[in-house]
C-alpha cells in the first residue's frame, strides 16, 4: 500500500489513483502529509490483510506491530477482532530488536526501489538542469517492480 500526499477524498485519490496502471496491483491512500494514520491504517486491513486472509494466504491469528499510535487505536483493534485477528504491541524501545522483517524484507524492498529510483534519475543525464519530481505512476510501477 502507498500512502501519497493530499487529500483523502481529493481528486488524487478519488480519480488519479484509481485508475492508475497499477491499481489492480496496490492499494493506495491519500493523507494531508503522507502519513500513516487511523483511516489508512483501515484501508489497509481492509484492502490488504483481509483479501490475504479470505483468499486462504495466511492464517493469522496475531499481527504484531509497533506502538505507533494509530496501531492500536480503538478502531483498529476493533477491525482487526471483526476478522479474528488478536493486535499484539512490540515492547516499546524493542522494535529493532525484534522485527527482523526490517533487515530481512524492507531492506532489501527499498534498495530495489532506490535502484529504480537511480536508473529513472540517470535517464536526466548530466547537463546540470533540474530533475523533475518522479510522478504517482512512476512510484507505483517501481513498486510493483520491487
Amino acid at each position: 500500500m502507498i500512502i501519497f500526499k493530499g487529500e483523502p477524498r481529493g481528486t488524487i485519490a478519488t480519480r488519479e489513483l484509481p485508475v492508475s496502471q497499477n491499481a489492480n496491483q496496490l492499494a493506495h491512500c491519500c493523507q494531508h502529509a503522507a502519513w500513516h494514520d487511523n483511516e489508512n491504517m483501515s484501508t489497509w486491513i481492509d484492502e490488504c490483510l483481509v483479501p490475504h486472509i479470505q483468499k486462504g494466504r495466511m492464517e493469522l491469528q496475531f499481527l504484531f506491530m509497533d506502538h505507533f499510535r494509530c496501531h492500536y487505536s480503538d478502531t483498529v483493534k476493533a477491525r482487526l477482532d471483526s476478522v479474528g485477528v488478536q493486535l499484539k504491541l512490540i515492547p516499546k524501545g524493542c522494535t529493532s530488536v525484534v522485527q527482523p522483517i526490517d533487515v530481512d524484507v524492507n531492506k532489501p524492498f527499498k534498495d530495489q526501489i532506490k535502484s529504480q529510483w537511480w536508473e529513472w534519475m540517470l535517464g536526466f543525464g548530466q547537463d546540470g538542469g533540474n530533475i523533475p519530481t518522479p510522478s504517482r505512476e512512476d512510484v507505483q510501477h517501481w513498486v510493483v517492480e520491487a
